[in-house]
């Protein structure tokens, strides 16, 4: 019989998963489906419905995200804050937050707030920003499967 710290653990991994999943599906769909509307020309409402997704949609994955990783750090007797791929997820989602809160969404909120909006920037500034989102990502899930400098 598995013993309560291991199904805890479990737990805490498949919740730790799904928020990842979340996160990365939800910044593909937000990359793309953002991009397509920008072609409509009504970058205010995009940029809106940007905002409103980010706080709750990935605000909530994110938050997810580092708690159940913190807990699984925690409650692990293998793994603790000084490895390499605890320290490169941490800081994956500070980046994150960095970049969307002081470049990216400053970025686009200028660029439909514009007088005469340039709906290819603001395409692009997405397309950029889902392929960042991608790339960190991936490195994460590599960091996390080797367990880097554990």
């Amino acid at each position: 019989m598995a013993s309560l710290a291991a199904i805890m653990r479990d737990f805490l991994m498949v919740v730790h998963i799904l928020a990842a999943a979340a996160w990365i599906g939800g910044s593909l769909f937000a990359g793309y489906s953002f991009s397509v509307l920008g072609a409509l020309r009504d970058l205010k409402t995009v940029k809106s419905v940007e905002e409103a997704t980010g706080a709750k949609f990935f605000g909530t994955a994110v938050v997810i995200l580092f708690l159940s990783g913190a807990a699984l750090v925690i409650v692990s007797d293998r793994f603790g804050w000084g490895h390499a791929f605890v320290l490169i997820g941490i800081a994956a989602i500070a980046v994150e937050g960095i970049l969307e809160g002081a470049l990216i969404g400053p970025r686009l909120t200028r660029i439909a707030e514009a007088e005469t909006p340039d709906v290819d920037v603001f395409r692009r500034t997405l397309s950029w920003s889902t392929l960042g989102h991608l790339v960190l990502f991936a490195v994460v899930v590599w960091t996390m499967v080797v367990k880097l400098g554990a």
